[in-house]
């Protein structure tokens, strides 16, 4: 992840040359045309440099979400291969088996932004003359992301305890997020649509004025979705996954 960000922040320096004027790119990034008409061009570099560090924001955030449904979906993987038999017969509380799982998905999932958050300001320091990014604020950005994630890991969470058979479900909803994510501006979906994401309520820093209300929400929300699960993977029969 550190050299995943490390790869973007090596073009940064010439990103403005590289996207231009082009309707695509820009639509891409999010920046509508008309805004770039009467800029001069250092204001048209620093306003593409924004938004495309915004925009490579929600889509690393979106790579580093991968790992961690895996991990949280791994008690029902070791299930399925019979390991997990072997561990729960014996006096390991299931709580206390899954736990670790969680645990390391919850960790791991601070771990990734700052590593790719590290990667791009570093990235870019090191290859620009003058770096447009501030570290604390790019460590705020990629953090303002963490309750969304955890929303994530808390329905894997809860597809493992509750609904052991449907773990497609976790990625039918993270297919559904990239898209709305990514697609979701250009084809200009309801607003409806948009709102069942996790990602839709983190404020887009620098873009969006930071707000902490829905990350408190968010959180309360993946802490639910957490314990629900727990309860679930307690209470049901972890060889026939019911």
């Amino acid at each position: 992840m550190f050299v995943l960000g490390a790869s973007y922040g090596s073009v940064m320096g010439d990103l403005p040359k590289f996207i231009g004027d082009s309707p695509e790119y820009l639509q891409i990034i999010g920046i509508p045309e008309n805004v770039l008409n009467t800029m001069t061009d250092a204001d048209k570099a620093g306003i593409i440099i924004t938004y495309f560090g915004a925009f490579i924001t929600i889509m690393m955030t979106l790579v580093g979400i991968v790992p961690l449904i895996s991990a949280a979906m791994r008690p029902r993987v070791e299930e399925q291969e019979g390991r997990a038999e072997h561990i729960i017969a014996r006096a390991v509380p299931r709580w206390k088996y899954m736990c670790g799982f969680v645990t390391l998905a919850f960790a791991a999932s601070a771990l990734l932004q700052f590593a790719m958050a590290s990667g791009l300001y570093l990235s870019t320091d090191a290859l620009v003359e003058v770096n447009p990014f501030n570290f604390g604020e790019m460590m705020q950005a990629y953090f303002s992301f963490l309750p969304a994630m955890w929303v994530m890991i808390g329905f894997a969470v809860l597809i493992v305890g509750v609904f052991p058979k449907a773990t497609g479900a976790i990625w039918g909803f993270y297919g559904f997020v990239a898209f709305t994510s990514f697609i979701g501006g250009m084809l200009d979906l309801p607003e409806w649509l948009n709102s069942i994401s996790p990602l839709y309520y983190v404020p887009l820093l620098p873009l969006d004025e930071f707000s902490i209300t829905p990350l408190i929400v968010l959180t309360v929300i993946a802490a639910l979705l957490t314990v629900i699960g727990f309860v679930g993977y307690q209470k049901r029969d972890t060889l026939t996954g019911m």
